[in-house]
C-alpha cells in the first residue's frame, strides 16, 4: 500500500459489475490514477487524489462496462469502521483520513 501526500483529498471509489468479470484493468486505472489508496472491501477503494469527483468517475468509465455502476465520493473524517477491518487498512485510514 503505496504512501501519499497527505494535502490531497481523500475519494471512495465502489463499483457493482453488471456480470462477473475480469476487473484487472481498472484496478490498474484506479491505482494509476491515485496518490496513495487502500482497497478495505472487495469493490472498494479510498485513494488520494488532487481532482474532483468528476475527474475520478470520468478517468474510470473506460473501464467498465456500459451496465456496470460505479459511484466516487469525497471521504470526510467522520469514518468509521468495525474491527475485523484489516489492520493495514486501518492504519491507513487513521493516517490519511483522521489526520
Amino acid at each position: 500500500m503505496p504512501n501519499r501526500l497527505i494535502t490531497m483529498s481523500n475519494y471512495l471509489i465502489t463499483y457493482e459489475p453488471a456480470e462477473d468479470c475480469n476487473y484487472e484493468m481498472l484496478v490498474d486505472a484506479i491505482k494509476s490514477i491515485s496518490d496513495g489508496y487502500v482497497h478495505p472491501l472487495k469493490s472498494v477503494w479510498i485513494i488520494g487524489h488532487s481532482g474532483k469527483a468528476s475527474d475520478i468517475a470520468d478517468a474510470l468509465v473506460p473501464f467498465i462496462n456500459s451496465q456496470d455502476k460505479l459511484f466516487v465520493t469525497l471521504v470526510s473524517s467522520d469514518t468509521a469502521w468495525t474491527k475485523s477491518l484489516n489492520e493495514d487498512s486501518k492504519a491507513w485510514m487513521r493516517k490519511y483520513i483522521w489526520l
